[in-house]
């Protein structure tokens, strides 16, 4: 007999829940070999060995742009030495896997041979200036990838953007250009109170321009978004609107076609793939939980830091670099001293953690820690709360999907 929805999510929780401890779940997880990154990178200081990790360069360089939804407070002319991150580059290769992430890369092409230094084959533009020229100079470098930006029809996107309706044509030519000039071409999607409900027009948009893939993220309040008012920004009905809707376009092309995915921003789905197609079809097939990582937030695993240029200070995320505030360290002072600073590890959360994301409150919380932490710590660093890092996400795929399960 087939089981219910209801039953199937049920037996879910009563699995995750029999890991009622982080302890419990570290011991079962040691005991099978699998040590988890976050105590492994701690077990790496103590005994003096060199952390294996994700280090992103955040270089700020002039844009010409002035996105709503990006990180970095205002548009830059800020002047950065490539001789001193090649330095930095060539001091540091052996901690990790490296990362370039100019504000705008064509305003950089003296970075590229960076890019072929390091191995790094997908490159982040606004793609307006891009021109045959231009590619052929990303391939020559060993660039097979460009990630673009593309938030729904011209008023939606608009409006984040701060862009001209022309330069919404603009942009749609330079995508189609690039993938009829071999580049594989992914877009992200930020969601917001003005094109959440945009998911399958977009998807259809990006199909047709060749777009191989499309990642969901919501509005996060930092950078220019702290200027927005609040209804910017999802409430709950509207984000379960937006997965469903998700889910739904998903269900429509395979993953050769245009893969469309959540982003990590979003908080985990520890319903895994089989939830698309309930949604998409009401299916009762049974949605097994899976999980990749040992904790879900790559900030709470302190292995993935991020260095800002020019100004050399390091941040537990990316995100986190458009307000010094947020920093942990600086290069002076090292990736270790950082990492011993990180408010948003592991140690400073286990059995911490408030709201809707402690152990109370959440079966996941031992193997999730808090979903994105970095999501959660800016929306309560707006608000005003006196210990953001310990705060509920404000939205998050899981839970949403409890609720819309009625479990």
């Amino acid at each position: 007999m087939r089981q219910s929805q209801r039953e199937i999510t049920s037996d879910l929780l009563r699995r995750v829940i029999a890991t009622a401890t982080l302890d419990g779940y570290l011991n079962r997880t040691i005991k099978e070999g699998k040590l988890p990154l976050s105590m492994l990178t701690y077990k790496q200081l103590a005994l003096g060995h060199p952390v294996i990790m994700n280090l992103d360069l955040m270089i700020e360089n002039t844009c010409g742009k002035n996105c709503n939804h990006c990180f970095f407070p205002t548009s830059t002319s800020q002047v950065v030495s490539v001789q001193e991150i090649e330095n930095w580059i060539t001091t540091n290769s052996e901690r990790g896997n490296l990362f370039l992430y100019p504000r705008e890369i064509t305003a950089i092409p003296e970075l590229l041979p960076l890019y072929a230094e390091i191995g790094q084959t997908k490159l982040i533009t606004h793609a307006y200036q891009l021109t045959p020229e231009m590619i052929d100079l990303f391939k020559k470098h060993g660039i097979t990838t460009i990630m673009v930006g593309l938030h729904g029809d011209i008023d939606a996107h608009c409006a984040i953007t701060n862009t001209s309706p022309e330069k919404y044509y603009t942009l749609l030519n330079k995508i189609k250009m690039a993938a009829k000039a071999g580049l594989t071409v992914e877009t992200f999607f930020v969601a917001y109170s003005k094109n959440f409900f945009q998911v399958a027009k977009t998807a259809m948009l990006a199909y047709d321009l060749g777009v191989k893939q499309m990642r969901f993220l919501t509005l996060m309040p930092i950078g220019k978004a702290l200027t927005l008012p609040d209804d910017w920004y999802l409430n709950e009905d509207q984000f379960q609107y937006f997965i469903v809707r998700v889910a739904q376009s998903r269900e429509k092309y395979s993953p050769k076609e245009i893969y469309l995915k959540f982003d990590a921003q979003l908080g985990p789905n520890f319903f895994s793939n089989g939830i698309y197609s309930f949604f998409a079809n009401h299916s009762t097939e049974k949605i097994d939980m899976g999980f990749q990582s040992t904790f879900f937030c790559p900030a709470v695993r302190s292995q993935f830091l991020a260095t800002h240029w020019p100004s050399g200070k390091i941040f537990p995320c990316f995100t986190l670099t458009g307000n010094q505030e947020h920093s942990i360290g600086n290069i002076q002072t090292g990736i270790e001293a950082a990492i011993a600073n990180n408010y948003l590890a592991v140690p400073n959360l286990d059995r911490k953690l408030q709201g809707k994301c402690s152990p109370s409150a959440c079966p996941f919380n031992p193997i999730c820690m808090g979903g994105c932490r970095t999501m959660a710590y800016l929306t309560a660093k707006k608000r005003g709360d006196p210990h953001p890092e310990l705060t509920e996400m404000p939205l998050c795929l899981t839970r949403s999907l409890l609720q819309m399960l009625n479990v």
